[in-house]
């Protein structure tokens, strides 16, 4: 089924890519302008963002896999656990343009120390303590 879904998908995005193209020369209005597609940064940050998704999806579903393989955890609990997440990312989204205005600029350093402070707070919160079943000799690892 997959090998037909990649054709079917490959298809209508050549029918689209048709249509606009016929549309825009009889003088109507395109979803997409050619020329939004051959803007400089554009590669360079679609590329940047499919990096970017591919890591988060990984890890959310590596994770989703541990707090239910590992530890036991059902699979609404495992998904309720990134509803604050998922909360997170709806309030930045829409606030976005607000944010930057509201915080001071700090220098780079600053920053990637403050991330890597968060990042060695975060490990110690999340520290398995021993006989936990993640840790080796728990029930997971048997």
């Amino acid at each position: 089924m997959g090998l037909a879904d990649d054709g079917a998908s490959v298809a209508a995005a050549a029918a689209f890519v048709l249509f606009e193209r016929r549309l825009a020369a009889r003088g109507g209005h395109p979803l997409i302008h050619r020329r939004v597609l051959t803007s400089p940064g554009l590669a360079v940050s679609a590329g940047s963002m499919l990096l970017l998704l591919a890591g988060v999806s990984g890890f959310l579903f590596s994770f989703t896999l541990y707090l239910q393989g590992a530890l036991g955890e059902s699979p609404l609990r495992a998904g309720l656990t990134f509803a604050p997440m998922a909360a997170g990312f709806g309030v930045a989204g829409l606030l976005w343009r607000r944010l930057p205005a509201r915080w001071p600029q700090l220098p780079a350093g600053h920053r990637v120390g403050g991330v890597c402070r968060w990042v060695r707070r975060a490990g110690r919160l999340g520290a398995v303590r021993p006989g936990h079943p993640a840790r080796p000799g728990g029930r997971c690892w048997s």
